[in-house]
């Protein structure tokens, strides 16, 4: 995994004690939407890109398309973002990685094992996954929250996937009570993300263990044990979510992200706040064509 600097950012930027909020292409694009949300409402500045062999080339137009500051960028495969971290009265130093590309098929986990160890060379303090996963994966067991007709946004924490993948005695039944508190972020939980039901992952694990954002977290759980430090924080916010219009789902996500995270929208944003499709949310320029540039029945993509 290689970073390359925007022009006029230092090659030798460190990313030293920030969080790491990154974006995952899984079902239902929705931690790409809200990637996309949270760059748009921080009004996150551009500082790089990230290119790996196994991720697929891609280019277009500005995403965000904005009238002064860094607009103008084109979009790529893996835009590396920068907030916070100017003061103490700020937010807290955040990245956020947008992974707007495919990865090559049969190579999730090189792909995911490579942006752990960029993490982790990095020294980021924490990581935070945005994604999605099929609403067909939601547990029915106990615990399970209904999928029809609300957004339930959920988290899992990178140690909660390699212990359902393993097959763990911590997932063994009869020891729900002690997982619960090891296995959960109170940050996320007071969010308003509810745990991820654990049958979520034992139901497949050979999915769980190759398939983003499944793959990922393990990749983070697996570097951190490598190098003996199993304390590095890495938990996902995801929407279980059907294909089409995410954009609800998006800004529920993005919303706990931000809540938990600390973090708030500059003064230019602000003045925007309301007239996106969630309150305090604005759509990024892009989000314009995204049934197309014709008019077309909306009802086709529902």
């Amino acid at each position: 995994m290689e970073f390359y600097p925007t022009p006029g950012v230092a090659s030798s930027s460190s990313f030293a004690g920030a969080t790491l909020v990154i974006a995952v292409a899984s079902h239902g694009n929705v931690g790409q939407l809200a990637c996309d949300l949270l760059v748009q409402r921080l009004r996150a500045r551009r500082v790089g890109s990230l290119d790996h062999p196994s991720l697929l080339p891609c280019v277009g137009g500005d995403a965000f398309g904005r009238a002064r500051g860094d607009g103008g960028a084109l979009a790529m495969s893996a835009e590396v973002y920068e907030v916070g971290g100017g003061g103490t009265s700020g937010p807290r130093r955040t990245i956020l990685v947008q992974q707007r590309a495919e990865v090559r098929a049969g190579s999730q986990r090189a792909f995911a094992s490579a942006v752990a160890a960029w993490a982790s060379a990095s020294a980021f303090h924490e990581t935070v996954v945005l994604a999605s996963a099929p609403s067909t994966a939601a547990g029915h067991g106990k615990g399970a929250t209904a999928q029809i007709g609300a957004t339930v946004v959920r988290h899992v924490l990178a140690s909660a996937v390699a212990a359902a993948v393993d097959g763990a005695k911590e997932e063994e039944e009869g020891d729900e009570g002690r997982r619960e508190g090891r296995f959960e972020d109170a940050r996320f939980q007071a969010a308003g993300a509810v745990a991820l039901e654990r049958s979520t992952l034992t139901r497949d694990r050979r999915a769980a263990s190759s398939l983003p954002p499944w793959s990922l977290l393990r990749a983070f759980h697996d570097d951190a044990a490598g190098k003996g430090n199993g304390k590095t924080s890495c938990v996902a916010v995801l929407a279980l979510c059907s294909e089409g219009d995410n954009t609800a789902d998006a800004v529920a996500v993005a919303a706990a992200a931000a809540t938990a995270l600390g973090l708030s929208r500059g003064d230019d944003a602000a003045e925007e706040g309301g007239k996106g499709e969630g309150e305090g949310w604005t759509a990024p320029a892009s989000w314009a064509a995204a049934y197309g540039q014709r008019p077309t029945a909306r009802a086709m993509f529902t």
